[in-house]
């Protein structure tokens, strides 16, 4: 009963079961890194801390804004079932730097609606959206939501684009300043970018199979939103479309800016965080038991397929 345990009112059960599924990840990677004769001590602590910040950041934020009830954890369990089907995640440390940050900028985002402008604020949520740039520099479209959710949550001005693109250019200036005096090598290196065609090869094999499961699951908890959407609060309504935005120059990102493009690799990265945030309104509690069931069904089955795309 995980999903029961995750949505009711009783914290200690929601941290014992993000706990299991936090350390159940952690333990597969050190099984993966076992054997290995130079353990990649530096890049574990970056990739698993980012995990913890991203499931905490996850379950505050929810619960902050009352998208969920006290207690609940199901946005940081859904991150940590789709977390199983990384393989190595070390070697994405990056990458889930660059969502744990993106995170941080929706959440930044969200907290100016209804506020009073602060562009001080917009300046500090450019330097993160700087960094995202600078260490996952395959997450550059998502410069294009900020602007977008800035537009969703304030009355939009050119000082509002300008202070978040200060921000950004404070934090390239630092890196030009720090690759000029310590690093050797053109300057025009200090910013690596990869550029892929998507390839969609639609030949019938173990991979293709992986990934039209992995999208049943996304598009299950991604469309459910659209049903539901109309019917909340404007401030809801308001993180929900800065999500969407994210997910759409998420998926931009991935399509043109990875080092290798993998549909399976494009699904599993848009799995984590976006629908991290929509699960909460899949998995809601049913009154009736046969409803609970249905919900526990999928959970399980979707830890399983996980499990299986590491392993198979």
């Amino acid at each position: 009963m995980i999903v029961s345990a995750l949505r009711n009112t009783n914290s200690i059960s929601t941290i014992l079961v993000t706990s299991v599924l936090f350390f159940g990840n952690f333990l597969l990677n050190i099984g993966e890194v076992f054997n290995e004769s130079d353990v990649p001590v530096s890049k574990m602590v970056l990739s698993w801390g980012s995990v913890l910040c991203i499931v905490l950041l996850l379950n505050g934020y929810t619960q902050k804004f009352k998208f969920v009830g006290l207690g609940d954890g199901i946005a940081g369990a859904v991150f940590l079932s789709f977390m199983f089907g990384l393989k190595d995640p070390h070697l994405f440390y990056r990458e889930l730097m660059g969502l744990c940050l993106i995170l941080i900028v929706n959440i930044r985002l969200i907290s100016l609606h209804n506020t009073p402008k602060n562009l001080l604020r917009e300046f500090e949520i450019g330097l993160l959206l700087g960094l995202v740039m600078f260490i996952s520099p395959g997450f550059l479209v998502v410069g294009i939501m900020f602007l977008i959710g800035l537009a969703l949550v304030v009355s939009f001005t050119w000082r509002d684009f300008l202070a978040p693109v200060l921000g950004v250019f404070w934090v390239f200036l630092i890196k030009y300043c720090y690759h000029f005096v310590f690093e050797e090598g053109p300057i025009n290196e200090f910013f690596h970018l990869s550029i892929s065609l998507p390839v969609f090869d639609f030949n019938w094999n173990i991979e293709m199979i992986k990934w039209m499961v992995l999208s049943l699951f996304v598009c299950m908890i991604f469309l459910r939103i659209f049903k539901v959407i109309e019917k909340r609060s404007v401030r809801v309504r308001v993180n929900y479309r800065i999500w969407i935005w994210t997910f759409v120059c998420l998926l931009l990102s991935l399509l043109f800016f990875q080092r290798a493009f993998s549909l399976l690799y494009m699904v599993q990265w848009l799995a984590l965080l976006p629908c991290a945030i929509f699960s909460i309104e899949y998995f809601k509690l049913e009154s009736s038991l046969k409803g609970r069931w249905k919900l526990e069904l999928v959970f399980f089955c979707l830890m399983v397929v996980q499990l299986g795309i590491r392993f198979v």
